[in-house]
């Protein structure tokens, strides 16, 4: 999939697929990548748990985790409405040092880390993915379709925060006629 969305993006397909797609579309991406992130926010603070019947239940909201996220995000918005450089950066910080100073997780192991693909890359079956590849191709191809759509949208929503956007600019002269 990776190899795929780096020949559509070397082609231009990328591009013309960002070009061509409604505006409207373009900021349902963007909602949409948002919504998911704050829900992983959302499951690792435990503000919402796992649960074997809804699939997912309103978690502790009194629990110090909560507390924690909720403070940290209301650093983080503080922050950014002073237009203090470095804002997430800086809220993210001081949420885990006090993290780790609570006791609320253990320091990390290392702080730089290089990734190694020498798990994954033995253990991958490529002799079943080419036997298989009528089960494998719809699969490749989701994941491509996502990945495309998701850049869109991350470039779209950027632009739309720096107003650098060409699309950007062209929908807001729309709007203002």
């Amino acid at each position: 999939m990776g190899l795929m969305l780096a020949v559509l993006s070397a082609t231009g397909a990328c591009s013309f697929i960002q070009k061509v797609m409604p505006t409207n579309l373009k900021h349902a991406t963007t909602i949409g990548i948002g919504l998911f992130q704050a829900f992983i926010g959302f499951r690792m603070t435990n503000v919402v748990v796992g649960d074997p019947e809804t699939l997912v239940a309103l978690g502790d909201l009194l629990s110090i985790e909560v507390a924690l996220s909720l403070a940290t995000t209301i650093l983080i918005a503080i922050l950014v409405v002073l237009r203090v450089p470095g804002a997430m950066l800086i809220g993210i910080s001081v949420s885990s040092i006090i993290s780790w100073a609570s006791g609320l997780s253990p320091l990390p192991a290392s702080f730089v880390e290089l990734p190694s693909i020498d798990i994954f890359w033995p253990a991958f079956d490529w002799a079943g993915v080419v036997e298989r590849w009528q089960d494998t191709l719809p699969t490749l191809l989701a994941f491509l379709f996502v990945c495309v759509f998701d850049t869109a949208g991350v470039q779209f929503g950027a632009g739309m925060q720096v107003g650098s956007c060409a699309c950007v600019r062209a929908a807001c002269m729309r709007a203002s006629r």
